[in-house]
């Protein structure tokens, strides 16, 4: 979803500040490519500031157009930096290293077999609903995107960056979220108006993508983020769907999850890159 024009015109539009953008469009006979790239603190990278996982150029056809986008965007002889990568020697001008990995639940498993392989986490949602908590689920709406998103900058970050603390951030997400292009979902614990946890999810084709998630600290002894997370997968993997927990091996994540896809990073300093150009230009 990542890789759709409305989010792109979105990032290029609320980050144009801090982000240059810096697209490459070719087409010829053989094919055709995007770079959806930008300039950023004096190096190449891709439309999205920290926003989005699963950077990719978007190739079809032959290798062709692919390398003069490629030859096009190293020309600016930048440092180059991608993060999030899935394929790593797919259509990029040099190897990935190994960075971290996506956590999912393959919807090959169904929601009976997920349900039996955690009973303590069926447990702790059973014992919710017995202290009033309920279950929302419902497409996202501004007021309870932005809510997510501002308890999200009031959460303790444990020394790494509280991206949502940043509101430009926050404002690009509820009109991501609003733009129905994929529809957000919100998943909630509740009782009554106060908020237990939530899970901002997109579908995305047959993958439902858990983007953000969020618990009330008060009721940590409950467990209601975990608890929160097994529910809306064991009922995404109800309606056929793989279920991507997205960048990080976070233990939550690891306690359900069925694989690990492995993800990239790209960096090439400036004289590299020069270098990678004059290769593709001379081929």
């Amino acid at each position: 979803m990542f890789q759709k024009f409305q989010w792109n015109r979105l990032a290029a539009e609320f980050f144009d500040l801090r982000e240059r953008p810096y697209v490459i469009a070719v087409r010829n006979s053989g094919g055709a490519a995007i770079i959806p790239a930008c300039i950023a603190g004096g190096e190449i990278k891709f439309l999205g500031e920290k926003l989005f996982d699963y950077p990719a150029p978007l190739c079809t056809g032959g290798p062709a157009a692919r390398d003069i986008a490629w030859e096009q965007l190293l020309s600016l002889r930048l440092p180059l930096r991608v993060s999030g990568i899935r394929e790593a020697d797919a259509a990029w001008p040099a190897t990935a290293a190994a960075w971290t990995g996506a956590p999912f639940v393959s919807r090959e498993l169904s929601a009976r077999q997920f349900a039996s392989s955690h009973p303590n986490l069926a447990r702790q949602v059973r014992r919710l609903k017995r202290l009033g908590v309920a279950l929302n689920a419902e497409t996202a709406t501004q007021p309870t995107v932005k809510q997510l998103y501002e308890l999200k900058a009031g959460t303790e970050s444990l020394g790494a960056e509280n991206l949502f603390g940043d509101k430009l951030r926050r404002e690009f997400l509820l009109a991501a979220a609003r733009s129905g292009d994929p529809p957000a979902e919100l998943h909630r614990f509740s009782r009554g108006e106060e908020w237990i946890a939530a899970l901002l999810s997109f579908r995305d084709g047959t993958v439902q993508r858990f983007y953000t998630t969020w618990f009330n600290p008060g009721w940590r002894r409950y467990s209601p983020g975990s608890a929160l997370l097994y529910e809306v997968t064991r009922l995404s993997l109800a309606e056929g769907l793989e279920c991507d927990y997205m960048t990080g091996e976070q233990p939550f994540k690891l306690r359900l999850a069925t694989g690990v896809k492995p993800l990239y990073q790209l960096a090439m300093s400036a004289e590299a890159a020069g270098q990678q150009r004059e290769l593709l230009a001379a081929a």
